[in-house]
Parts: structure tokens; sequence; C-alpha cells
């Protein structure tokens, strides 16, 4: 699933999935290069291996969160849930 979010302030922000399954997480600004635009990114292996990132985001720039899970682990999908905060 992809969520887009364009922060107000510029700032660090830790953005983090809590997940049942082996999943993925990654921040970017454009879906049509993810390579190229990739802000940051996890992929903590195993079901219980959840994704953060703390990621330097600038103000009125809309970033695509990209919530996937890992094709190898039999167990690709499931709940979760996604926070983005200012970090600590």
């Amino acid at each position: 699933e992809v969520y887009a979010f364009t922060p107000a302030a510029t700032a660090d922000y830790l953005i983090a999935i809590d997940t049942n399954y082996d999943s993925n997480l990654f921040v970017v600004t454009d879906c049509g290069d993810i390579g190229g635009t990739c802000v940051a990114g996890d992929e903590d292996i195993g079901a219980s291996a959840n994704e953060s990132v703390v990621a330097s985001l600038v103000a009125g720039t809309t970033y695509y969160v990209i919530v996937d899970g890992w094709n190898n682990s039999g167990n690709t999908t499931g709940a979760y849930t996604l926070t983005i905060d200012l970090a600590p």
C-alpha cells in the first residue's frame, strides 16, 4: 500500500510500521522512479522485525510511504499500524 504524506514543517520524522508479517518500508518522492527517489527504507528479516526509518523531510514536499511484504517469507500481507511522528 502507498500513502502520501506532506509535512507541514521541515524536520526529521520517524516513520514506522508494526506488523505481524515480514514487511518492507520505503519513503520515496516519485512512485514512477522508486529507486532514483528513495529517501529512506528498511527491511528487517522476520515476521516480528518491524520496520522504521528516520528521514529528513522538507515542508510542502509530498512523500510516498510504501508498505509492502517480503516475497520469500511466505507471509506477505496482514494487519499493520503505520505511524509518522517527529523524530525524538
